[in-house]
């Protein structure tokens, strides 16, 4: 298939690259700004960056500006960060513009919230709408994707649905891995999956506080848990809080939306309040330690990022542990 990809996401990168891996023809805009520039990406996962070059050079892969995208693109797929929408509607919006024949499958891989894949809909509505969530995991990027054993995807059409698991078959070669839903309720369910890991972070680090007070090891209690079949293991270790753009973005619009409903959700904002207390731990532990006086005192930093095998400190715990120790 020729396939066009837009935005510059690691969600992006790493469709592109597969999409590539398996002998689609992938056109690439890179730009933030849909003009005529276009950017050669890579990103921190050398991963990634490997299978980006091998398909540049196999020639299945190209970088291209909005301009030269053919018109014969069989798919569009929208890759944009969640605070991206103006420019995703900016996109669909020069796309409307262009002499397409349609119908054309067009993918929203961009957590917009609910209700985001309609907004883009509205400029180009005579074409069939898929919503695609976002799984990618910083520091095991490809993997994430790979190994997954079933994948969320809101559709609205038979066709949609049979165009998706034929673009994805050779990630998911079997029907039963499939979960198709309605657009809205796969929007929900993707916000609602952050929800729900979100709240057995803030759950472990409220039982270690806890633990910790009565000398127990919460190493011992994790393990004990996550062998609990019902509940698994994923998710349980106790730090210093969560964070991430989109990760947190998403508990964010979760607790907002179920806000918007005139419901009061009580546990979502417990789960957001310990963590962040949680982010506050390691400089309460040094300020005890020293008897509430740091004067004079030197302290070295291992590490910043919001969690291991990625450079980004987006929400991580990193910026108010500074700012408690330059206060």
């Amino acid at each position: 298939m020729k396939i066009a990809v837009f935005g510059t996401t690691l969600h992006a990168g790493v469709m592109a690259a597969l999409l590539a891996e398996y002998g689609n023809q992938i056109y690439w805009c890179t730009s933030v700004t849909c003009e005529e520039n276009i950017s050669i990406l890579s990103y921190q996962d050398q991963e990634v960056n490997h299978y980006l070059n091998k398909q540049r050079k196999a020639g299945f892969l190209k970088e291209s500006p909005f301009s030269e995208i053919p018109l014969d693109i069989e798919v569009y797929l929208f890759c944009f960060s969640p605070t991206q929408i103006e420019l995703a509607l900016k996109t669909v919006e020069k796309l409307s513009e262009r002499p397409i024949v349609h119908p054309r499958l067009m993918i929203n891989g961009s957590t917009f919230g609910l209700h985001g894949t309609n907004q883009l809909k509205q400029h180009l509505p005579k074409d069939e709408w898929v919503y695609f969530p976002d799984v990618i995991q910083e520091g095991n990027a490809i993997n994430s994707v790979l190994n997954v054993k079933h994948v969320i995807v809101g559709v609205e059409s038979s066709y949609a649905q049979d165009t998706m698991q034929e673009l994805l078959r050779p990630f998911f070669r079997f029907s039963y891995q499939y979960l198709f839903m309605p657009i809205l309720d796969a929007e929900f369910t993707k916000l609602s999956i952050s929800g729900m890991l979100a709240t057995r972070i803030s759950y472990m680090n409220d039982l270690a506080m806890v633990a910790e007070k009565l000398g127990i090891d919460i190493a011992n209690v994790k393990h004990g848990i996550a062998a609990d079949t019902r509940i698994g293991a994923a998710y349980l270790s106790a730090g210093v809080g969560f964070g991430g753009e989109n990760f947190s973005h998403d508990i964010l619009t979760l607790s907002s939306t179920v806000s918007g409903t005139g419901a009061k959700s009580r546990l979502l904002e417990q789960v957001w309040a310990i963590n962040e207390q949680q982010k506050e731990i390691l400089f309460r532990k040094l300020w005890n330690y020293y008897h509430c006086d740091l004067s004079g005192k030197t302290v070295a930093i291992w590490g910043a990022s919001f969690k291991e095998n990625t450079s980004s400190t987006h929400n991580s715990p990193i910026h108010i542990l500074l700012a408690a120790l330059w206060a």
